[in-house]
């Protein structure tokens, strides 16, 4: 039996990939090492988040102006042309279906406040559930890369910024990735605990129309902060309660500061 099970493998026994053998050898694994039983039920509860989320677009009714573009390319087109027509319908259909959910989402969060803030918290929310629920590719660039990826970042948002380190509270960085935030470049940043909950930090231009101040969000067991810090809008997003959240936000705060 290996001493140390690696991620791969688990991530294999939670999605029903291993053979009836390699299973039964992980489930005795697991029973010594309940740290890891408890990575696995926070993994399946980001697989629950990512379908909740996700699936429910899948079922939206095809737009009518699709409906109608579609009829009337099948009975102008040649047969070998209609199919292509209705591949690049889907393509539409599926794109509108997203951007439709992601909007309803941002009105979903539970909050009445709809200012520039909270949209950003709903935003960052929308990243971390998308992302994090990644068992295998969660991020871009690995934390092992850790000064490519901050020069990166800085060279794409346009302003010096470092994956803030937040060991203190137990959480290590895995990585991070670029994003798009209203057609300019993100950051995020995520990192995971001990029992594999992860945490992300939502990095981008503060721009016009964004004010300064605290702006909680909640949306299941989720929340998320976002506030100003100078030139920077940003989000901290995590399976956290309010005062921890702060908490963390306060470290990355003073990171930031530190940084500019």
């Amino acid at each position: 039996m290996d001493e140390e099970m690696d991620d791969l493998t688990l991530h294999a026994h939670l999605d029903g990939e291993l053979d009836p053998v390699r299973a039964a050898e992980v489930d005795a694994w697991l029973k010594a090492h309940p740290a890891d039983v408890a990575r696995l039920e926070t993994w399946r509860k980001h697989d629950g988040l990512l379908r909740s989320v996700l699936d429910p677009v899948l079922d939206e009714a095809v737009p009518d102006r699709v409906r109608l573009a579609t009829s009337v390319a099948a009975g102008r087109w040649r047969p070998t042309r209609i199919v292509a027509s209705r591949a690049a319908a889907a393509v539409v259909v599926l794109a509108f279906g997203a951007f439709g959910g992601w909007q309803a989402r941002e009105h979903a969060g539970g909050s009445t406040s709809r200012g520039p803030q909270t949209a950003l918290a709903a935003q960052a929310l929308d990243a971390h559930v998308v992302y994090a629920a990644d068992l295998r590719h969660p991020v871009e660039v690995l934390a092992t890369e850790r000064e490519h990826l901050n020069a990166w970042l800085s060279r794409r948002v346009q302003q010096p910024i470092a994956a803030p380190d937040l060991g203190t509270v137990g959480y290590t960085l895995l990585g991070g990735r670029l994003l798009s935030d209203r057609g300019k470049p993100a950051a995020l940043f995520m990192y995971e605990d001990a029992a594999g909950k992860r945490l992300t930090v939502f990095l981008t231009l503060s721009g016009d129309g964004r004010d300064v101040g605290q702006k909680p969000l909640a949306r299941d067991d989720l929340r998320a902060m976002s506030w100003s810090e100078g030139p920077l809008a940003v989000a901290v997003t995590g399976d956290l309660g309010a005062d921890q959240l702060r908490g963390i936000g306060e470290i990355v705060a003073t990171s930031l500061k530190g940084k500019s």
